[in-house]
């Protein structure tokens, strides 16, 4: 949504809603994170290596920035420049994305 610089998030085509005021759900701030994940069993469980670190996307207010996330004390951490990346005031969705096939191959999105 340009003119408010919020986004909408969808997932196989479908958009997301909040349940409560079925109106779709507005974030300010989208973040990809890769991270590598491993198949732990015949049910197709994983796991994910969550104290390495990696490449992130970050869009907020109509951008797209190519960052980094850090596992500080426990608590993933969008990195901008070796700080904590400077998040915009509203909601945030966070979500992981397999190393193989990366964030190139797994996330879409219109500039």
């Amino acid at each position: 949504m340009p003119e408010s610089g919020l986004y909408e998030r969808k997932t196989g085509g479908v958009l997301t809603i909040d349940k409560e005021t079925e109106k779709p759900v507005e974030l300010a701030n989208v973040i990809f994170m890769e991270i590598p994940h491993t198949t732990i069993d015949n049910a197709g469980r994983r796991q994910l290596t969550l104290n390495a670190g990696g490449r992130a996307y970050l869009f907020q207010a109509g951008t797209m920035k190519v960052i980094e996330w850090e596992n500080v004390d426990g608590i993933l951490i969008p990195m901008e420049n070796g700080v904590p990346a400077k998040l915009v005031p509203g909601k945030s969705w966070i979500s992981f994305v397999p190393t193989k096939p990366g964030l190139e191959n797994m996330v879409n999105y219109l500039p």
